[in-house]
């Protein structure tokens, strides 16, 4: 491992948020993808309908995550994905 030398604080604490917000996203993208897992064998893997209709995967395809500033993430659903046509296959 390089070592890494600081002349100033501002340095230090630059360096410590840089890589601060690489493991916030890399664990929000964690989440999500553990999300996803959870959806899929919670959810779409107990589905076994009488008559099957295709299935849209819109639930799925919700789970998402964003940085909200360089420190925070959110991980969660979002509805925006659920905006299909509710007349398809009547």
């Amino acid at each position: 491992m390089a070592t890494k030398t600081f002349t100033t604080m501002v340095g230090l604490e630059n360096y410590i948020e840089s890589k601060c917000t690489i493991a916030v996203e890399n664990a929000a993208k964690r989440l999500q993808e553990k999300l996803v897992e959870i959806i899929d064998s919670d959810y779409y893997d107990q589905y076994d309908p009488i008559y099957y209709k295709p299935r849209t995967f819109a639930f799925l395809k919700s789970a998402v995550s964003k940085m909200l500033n360089s420190n925070t993430a959110s991980i969660g659903i979002d509805d925006e994905y659920f905006n299909y046509d509710i007349q398809q296959g009547i």
